[in-house]
C-alpha cells in the first residue's frame, strides 16, 4: 500500500505519490500512470506526479503514459504538496523553492494559497503553415520546455483540430495545441488540448505559450499580469524578463492504494 494525494489546478487534475524512497521502479512508471489516471478503473486525473530525488525533482507523467518535460499547473501542485505536508508549513506562511524538472530548475514561490512560477523561457519556434480539415491553417509554434502550437483563432470543432494538429508531422514529439482568442491587450481566452491528454479545463504551459505569442505579435502587453482565461478559471501570468505564472494549487484527498 502506498499513500496517494490528489491535487488540482484550475480544473486540472493530479495524483501526486511521494518516490523519495525509490519504491517504484522507472519500468512500472508509464504503466503505473495510464492505471491510475484512468477515471474509470484508477483513481482518475489529468497526469501522475512523482516527487523524487531529495524530494525537489518533479516527474509529470500523462494518462496515455508519456512523460512530460514540464507542466505549469502540476508543479504547482507538487509544491503545495512540498509546502503543507514535507516542509509542514502554515496555509499564511510564504515559502520558495526550486524544482527540478525535465526542461530544467524552476523557481516556486507560495504566499498563502497563491503559487508562482517561474516557467522556462519561452522560445519562438516560428510560423507553420497545416492543411487542416481542408483549411489552411497558421500556427505559432513556442517551447516552454515542452512543445505548443498556438492559434489566434477560435473554433467550434477545436477539440477535433487539436487532436489532428498533436499528431501532425510537424510536430515530431507530438505538440499541444492552444486556441486563442484575444479580449484586449491585458487578457485573452484559451482553449486547450494537451498533448497526453486531450482537451483539458487550463494549462500552465499552454497559457505562457499563448501569452508570449501574442506578446510577441503586439496583440497582448509585455510586463504585466496577463488574465488567461480557460474553462477551468483564470491564470495570471506576465511575459518580460522572465516568464511568470500565478495561481492557486488545492489538496482534494488523500488515500491508500496497492501500487
Amino acid at each position: 500500500m502506498m499513500r496517494f494525494y490528489k491535487y488540482e489546478a484550475l480544473g486540472n487534475d493530479y495524483v501526486l505519490l511521494d518516490n523519495r524512497e525509490g519504491r517504484i521502479p522507472e519500468q512500472q512508471k508509464l504503466g503505473l500512470a495510464k492505471k491510475l489516471c484512468d477515471r474509470r478503473h484508477g483513481i482518475g486525473s489529468d497526469g501522475l506526479l512523482l516527487v523524487e530525488g531529495d524530494g525537489t525533482r518533479m516527474r509529470m507523467f500523462n494518462p496515455d503514459g508519456s512523460e512530460a518535460e514540464m507542466c505549469g499547473n502540476g508543479i504547482r501542485c507538487f509544491v503545495r504538496y512540498l509546502h503543507d505536508h514535507v516542509e509542514e508549513r502554515g496555509v499564511e506562511e510564504r515559502g520558495e523553492y526550486t524544482i527540478q524538472t525535465a526542461a530544467g530548475s524552476q523557481r516556486v514561490g507560495v504566499d498563502g494559497g497563491s503559487i508562482t512560477v517561474a516557467m522556462p523561457e519561452p522560445v519562438d519556434g516560428g510560423e507553420v503553415e497545416l492543411e487542416v480539415l481542408g483549411n489552411a491553417l497558421i500556427f505559432k509554434r513556442v517551447s516552454v520546455g515542452n512543445p505548443h502550437a498556438v492559434i489566434f483563432k477560435a473554433f467550434e470543432n477545436w477539440r477535433e483540430l487539436g487532436e489532428i494538429v498533436e499528431n501532425d508531422p510537424n510536430f515530431p514529439d507530438r505538440t499541444n495545441v492552444e486556441f486563442v482568442e484575444i479580449a484586449d491587450m491585458n487578457s485573452c481566452r484559451i482553449s486547450v488540448w494537451e498533448r497526453g491528454a486531450g482537451p483539458t479545463p487550463a494549462c500552465g504551459t499552454g497559457a505562457v505559450a499563448s501569452c508570449f505569442a501574442g506578446v510577441s505579435d503586439g496583440r497582448l502587453e509585455r510586463d504585466t499580469w496577463i488574465r488567461a482565461e480557460m474553462p477551468g478559471g483564470a491564470l495570471e501570468v506576465s511575459i518580460g524578463k522572465d516568464a511568470l505564472i500565478r495561481g492557486p494549487a488545492t489538496e482534494v484527498f488523500s488515500g491508500e492504494k496497492t501500487i
